[in-house]
């Protein structure tokens, strides 16, 4: 229903030309602001963290959204994380954040807002159960923003530190529900299946033991790659 609706409204939106499409739009998670306690945190990037052994953080991510030249005119999200059950990470806090782009007339063009307040559920991860964030939504009754990057949301993690493991990322973005859609400035513009999503990945540092050994693998290695061409 609710993608009927976005869609209906789209086609009322008249279409806007731009002079070429730098890149496709694309949403990312990307990590602004952590907090470990102790040596927790061992490294970090916008996309990961790594974390010392018994290590614990909070991280704070935004959900970021590059527009390109077609513009933005609705999109409906969810985030999962633990989809492997592993509970490698808890929300502590989201945010859903309306946004405007202002002219340098101080004019308001264009905006994304929210249809209703907050998002639709929540579910916590466990073991063997995945966490949910459904819905983050935004929708311009006008035209959309164009050409630009916008901080579509905000969400606060915790780190689990017993159950974290280096196995790729564990927060993700996408369309994952029914009716959740990304579309662009034009007439009916649907470009949900075009959009790539971004993920986190939390990580554990190798224990000192594992680095040794991992070491002298890599030098068995290489003597023996050494005799075979002496021979």
């Amino acid at each position: 229903m609710r993608k009927l609706t976005l869609i209906a409204l789209m086609a009322s939106i008249s279409f806007l030309g731009f002079s070429s499409v730098a890149s496709a739009t694309s949403v990312g998670l990307v990590i602004v602001g952590t907090a470990g306690g102790g040596a927790g945190i061992f490294s970090s990037t916008a996309s990961s963290v790594t974390l010392n052994v018994s290590g614990s953080a909070t991280l704070t991510v935004d959900v970021q959204v590059d527009i390109d030249s077609r513009g933005l005119a609705g999109l409906f999200m969810s985030l999962k994380f633990d989809t492997d059950g592993e509970n490698e990470v808890n929300v502590v806090s989201f945010t859903e954040l309306s946004w405007a782009f202002v002219n340098m007339m101080g004019a308001t063009t264009s905006e994304l807002g929210q249809l209703t307040t907050g998002i639709n559920s929540t579910q916590e991860s466990a073991a063997a159960v995945e966490g949910q964030l459904y819905t983050f939504e935004g929708q311009s009754l006008g035209t959309g923003p164009a050409n630009t990057t916008l901080t579509f949301a905000r969400v606060v993690f915790s780190t689990n530190s017993a159950n974290v493991a280096t196995d790729g990322d564990d927060i993700f973005s996408g369309t994952f529900f029914p009716g959740e859609v990304v579309g662009c400035n034009s007439p009916g513009c649907d470009i949900t299946s075009s959009v790539s999503f971004g993920g986190i990945a939390v990580n554990l540092v190798p224990e000192p033991g594992t680095i040794s050994l991992l070491g002298l693998g890599i030098g068995a290695l290489v003597l023996a790659g050494g005799r075979r061409g002496r021979k």
